[in-house]
């Protein structure tokens, strides 16, 4: 028998889980009434065996509530299977919920609307594109990296490795900036598009020992991948909008403004601002339904995120290099 508090090994929360589990979310689609008598009987048994402090059980109607806090996708999932869930969500057009930092992460590219100039060179560079991670559970911007070139493997890999490793060395680079960016991690799922740079061999055995899976957006499904295309118009507004060398899709609105000769910004400039954008304003700010901060609601969490340090850096960068097929000839290997 159980004698006291110290000796109970269940307690209400677990068999809550323990009637969602085995009763509600299963294939047999059994009601919450029934799940609820499930639990209460659990208890019952249970507290048989314990002489002090008995459990006490929940109430049925927050026993519903904790039913109705369950993300609705995995709970379709669990009841009916997943061509059923994907079908009717399609319809309300709903994300899977994530329930903790880099479950979810979403990988996307944007030009960014300004026009650059080389540091050194002192000539414009044209305009960067932009590749962010951007992680669904918190809203934090995860990582980043910018690319003069079209959006490639290599735009992929800097954003990743930026995403992985850990960024104690900002506010050493960047002292303008005033607050921590504690977000990397390992990534759980990565939300990507169906771009040419996500559908490489390189990619997939790169991601392979990093990334637990990799879910390809769909074009008739594009709520699996929004929270980054929103993050992209934010930037704009809060950022990009400002800056000399703003460029416009629109050639009316041009008037006598010319990009490339109102162009100062350098790119080191560029760089230091963008950093200090995501960490000191976006992050501190709240989302759109005055609810939650994104630095906040990631430090809430109490997730420990996986470390990579000395020869494991190096590694994750061997391991985010490009794979490329070569035959070995007479001459040797061709490059």
């Amino acid at each position: 028998t159980f004698k006291g508090n110290r000796q109970k090994e269940m307690d209400s929360q677990s068999l809550i889980d323990e009637a969602i589990q085995s009763v509600y979310l299963t294939r047999e689609r059994l009601s919450v009434a029934e799940a609820y008598r499930y639990y209460k009987s659990r208890v019952i048994q249970i507290n048989r065996g314990i002489v002090e402090g008995k459990i006490k059980p929940i109430a049925e109607r927050s026993f519903y509530n904790r039913i109705n806090e369950l993300p609705p996708y995995e709970v379709a999932i669990a009841r009916f299977g997943k061509r059923y869930a994907d079908r009717e969500y399609r319809s309300v057009g709903q994300q899977v919920a994530a329930t903790k930092p880099m479950e979810f992460v979403e990988i996307d590219h944007t030009p960014v609307p300004v026009i650059l100039i080389d540091d050194e060179l002192d000539i414009p560079l044209g305009r960067p594109y932009l590749t962010m991670l951007y992680d669904r559970f918190s809203k934090c911007i995860v990582g980043c990296s910018i690319n003069f070139r079209e959006p490639s493997f290599d735009s992929v890999r800097k954003a990743l490795l930026n995403s992985l490793l850990d960024k104690s060395w900002l506010k050493a680079k960047y002292p303008s900036i005033e607050n921590e960016w504690p977000c990397h991690g390992k990534i759980d799922c990565l939300v990507v598009d169906n771009g040419a740079e996500f559908w490489s061999q390189s990619l997939e055995d790169s991601l392979r020992p990093l990334v637990s899976d990799i879910q390809y957006s769909q074009a008739a499904k594009p709520w699996r991948k929004s929270g980054i295309e929103k993050l992209f118009d934010q930037m704009n507004k809060g950022l990009v909008n400002a800056l000399p060398g703003k460029t416009f899709t629109n050639p009316t609105q041009l008037q006598d403004y010319n990009p490339k000769k109102d162009a100062v910004v350098r790119v080191s400039v560029f760089l230091e601002l963008l950093h200090k954008w995501i960490v000191d304003y976006y992050h501190m700010a709240p989302d759109s339904r005055e609810r939650e901060i994104p630095y906040h609601k990631w430090h809430q969490s109490k997730w420990t995120p996986s470390y990579y340090d000395g020869a494991e850096k190096e590694q994750l960068r061997v391991e985010l290099g490009l794979l490329r097929h070569r035959t070995i000839g007479v001459a040797g290997i061709g490059l």
